[in-house]
C-alpha cells in the first residue's frame, strides 16, 4: 500500500506573526467613555407630570409658558412641591386666600374660567395693589401689613408667632396659583411697556418674597409632620390600652 504523501509542517499562526509589544495602559478616560450619558439611580421626573389633575396641568402650563428667569423657575418648583403635599387637591371656594385688597384683575380672570389672562395697562397701579394684597395675606407676626411699599430681605424674619405659617399653608387653585398668575400678568404688562420684566426691581422683589414664603411654609410643614405622627401613635396606644382594660 502506497504511503500517504508528506504534508509540510505549517507554522503556528501565533508564531508566524511577529511579536508586538502591548499598548501602554492609559490612566486617562477614553473619549467614548466620556461621551457616555451618566445614569443615576433616581432620575429626575419630567415636568409637567401627565398624572397631575387637569386644573394643575393648566396652571403649570400658564406659569411655565415663558422663561421668566431663574428666581421664578425656582418659585414654580416650590409651588409644585407644596401642592404635592395635598395630592394636588383642587380645593374649595372657601379654602383660598382672602379677597381683601385683592387686585380686581383676579376676579376678571376667575370669571372667565382662568382661561384668559388680563392685560395690565397701568403697571404702577397694579404693583401697588399687588403688594397691598400680598402683605394682608401674611401672618400677623410678620408685621407686613404696616410696611410701606415692597417687602425685602429685612422683612424675612424668623418664625416668631404661635400661628406659624398656618394662614399661608393652603392648597388648591384659589391660593398660590392665583398669586403666581398675577406675577405672570405683571411681567407681561412690563414687557408691553418695553421694559425688561425679569430685571424690574419691584417684580423681582415680589418673586423673591413669594419664593421665600413658599420655602418657609414647606419647612414649617416638615417640622409638623413628626408631631402629627407622634400624636397619632399616642392616640392609638391610648385607645388600645382602654380596650384591654375592658
Amino acid at each position: 500500500m502506497p504511503s500517504a504523501p508528506l504534508v509540510p509542517c505549517q507554522p503556528s499562526p501565533s508564531l508566524a506573526q511577529p511579536l508586538v509589544p502591548p499598548a501602554p495602559v492609559s490612566t486617562e478616560p477614553s473619549l467614548a467613555l466620556a461621551l457616555q450619558p451618566i445614569v443615576t439611580s433616581t432620575p429626575t421626573p419630567s415636568l409637567p407630570d401627565p398624572k397631575w389633575p387637569e386644573w394643575f396641568l393648566r396652571g403649570y402650563e400658564l406659569l411655565s409658558a415663558q422663561d421668566l428667569g431663574l428666581a421664578f423657575t425656582k418659585t414654580i418648583k416650590l409651588y409644585v412641591e407644596l401642592e404635592a403635599c395635598s395630592n394636588f387637591n383642587v380645593g374649595g371656594i372657601h379654602m383660598g386666600f382672602k379677597k381683601t385688597s385683592r387686585p380686581s384683575q383676579v376676579d376678571w380672570w376667575v370669571g372667565r374660567g382662568r382661561s384668559k389672562a388680563p392685560l395690565i395697562q397701568d403697571v404702577a397701579s397694579f404693583e401697588r395693589s399687588w403688594w397691598t394684597w400680598w402683605k394682608v395675606l401674611q401672618p400677623s407676626w410678620r408685621n407686613a401689613a404696616g410696611v410701606d411699599g415692597r417687602l425685602g430681605s429685612s422683612h424675612c424674619t424668623v418664625l416668631t408667632g404661635d400661628e406659624g405659617w398656618s394662614v399661608m399653608d393652603k392648597h388648591g387653585q384659589n391660593v398660590f396659583l392665583t398669586v403666581l398668575a398675577t406675577l405672570v400678568w405683571w411681567n407681561s404688562g412690563l414687557l408691553d411697556k418695553g421694559k425688561e420684566g425679569v430685571n424690574d426691581p419691584g417684580w423681582i422683589a415680589a418673586v423673591e418674597d413669594v419664593q421665600w414664603v413658599l420655602s418657609q411654609v414647606l419647612g414649617w410643614k416638615a417640622t409638623l409632620a413628626p408631631q402629627v405622627t407622634s400624636t397619632t401613635k399616642s392616640t392609638k396606644q391610648t385607645m388600645t390600652a382602654k380596650k384591654r382594660k375592658r
